[in-house]
């Protein structure tokens, strides 16, 4: 098995074992640019929001707040799933008894999925 040129994956091949790193996304992929860009559109009408909160009166103030509660929590949820385009990469080690899939983010793992797999 060949590296692929261009490439950031990394292969290791042992008699018993393949070993499979792929690094995370970071900035090379258009996801990140998308979901950034979502951030941005999301946060957009929260600033908006927050200002009327601020400048209307009391009855009002209680529709802007629970009308920005959507765009609160879509905002919210782009921001938690940035970091694990940025930096969480992803480890499959495959041997003759199972396949084992580990994401690590910052040298811990965050996610670990064993397989295994009966070859006759």
């Amino acid at each position: 098995m060949e590296q692929p040129k261009n490439s950031k994956i990394k292969f290791s091949k042992t008699e018993n074992t393949l070993e499979i790193y792929i690094p995370p996304a970071r900035f090379r992929c258009y996801l990140t640019t998308v979901i950034l860009g979502m951030e941005f559109i999301f946060s957009f009408p929260i600033l908006l929001m927050g200002y009327g909160i601020y400048a209307a009166e009391f009855p009002y103030k209680i529709v802007c707040a629970v009308f920005s509660l959507p765009f609160l929590a879509g905002a919210i949820g782009m921001g938690a799933f940035l970091p694990h385009l940025l930096f969480a990469s992803t480890h499959i080690d495959i041997d003759h008894k199972q396949i084992a899939i580990i994401r690590k983010m910052f040298s811990s793992e965050i996610d670990t999925d064993t397989t295994l797999v009966i070859l006759r």
